[in-house]
């Protein structure tokens, strides 16, 4: 939240967390939600997914991906997760892209800037 508050913006009343959305029926619930943006914020972090995160990843992509749940989906993965996964969060990407889900972007942690960083950006630094 503090990233959203203070680097873009946004007031602390358009924010819910755990906000329950209702879409089609299905109750779909992000971590973090931006009203006005349509912005729906996921926090992954992979733990207790065991050899296979990637079942974990898709779930929580999977329940944006029906209906119209939000405009821009963002999956955040801790800096530590991003450099143990970073191989395999490529082929994610990719495989995002070549489903048209580009709409979900996923990012990590850039501590030193105190800011959020697209993994593609991550790759270049």
């Amino acid at each position: 939240m503090y990233y959203l508050i203070k680097k873009l913006k946004v007031l602390e009343e358009d924010i819910e967390t755990e906000a329950e959305l209702m879409i089609n029926g299905r109750k779909i619930i992000p971590d973090i939600y931006v009203k006005s943006r349509k912005l729906a914020t996921e926090i992954e972090t992979f733990y207790g997914t065991g050899l296979t995160p990637w079942r974990k990843l898709w779930k929580t992509i999977e329940k944006y991906t029906r209906g119209n749940v939000a405009d821009e989906v963002w999956i955040v993965i801790p800096l530590l997760q991003t450099m143990l996964y970073l191989k395999d969060l490529i082929n994610e990407l990719r495989e995002l892209k070549e489903k048209g889900y580009s709409f979900i972007k996923i990012y990590t942690v850039n501590l030193s800037k105190g800011k959020l960083i697209s993994i593609e950006k991550y790759l270049k630094t």
